[in-house]
């Protein structure tokens, strides 16, 4: 499970349907992390979705992981 801040709220979901779905999770997951810093695991430092917005997210969540 990975934090994701979009706007001012913060989504715990597991990556695996982004990683899926989406070339550019894809990419940012692949990407080398530093074992001190590494993003989406605590409150403090998550994964930042500038330019999207959390209804947006919300509903991108919905089709990805319907309950």
């Amino acid at each position: 499970m990975l934090l994701y801040q979009v706007e001012d709220r913060l989504f715990k979901i597991p990556r695996y349907a982004l990683q899926r779905e989406s070339v550019v999770f894809r990419d940012i997951f692949s990407l080398p992390t530093s074992p001190h810093q590494v993003e989406g695991l605590t409150d403090e430092m998550p994964i930042r979705l500038e330019g999207a917005s959390a209804i947006d997210f919300e509903r991108l969540l919905e089709l990805l992981y319907p309950s």
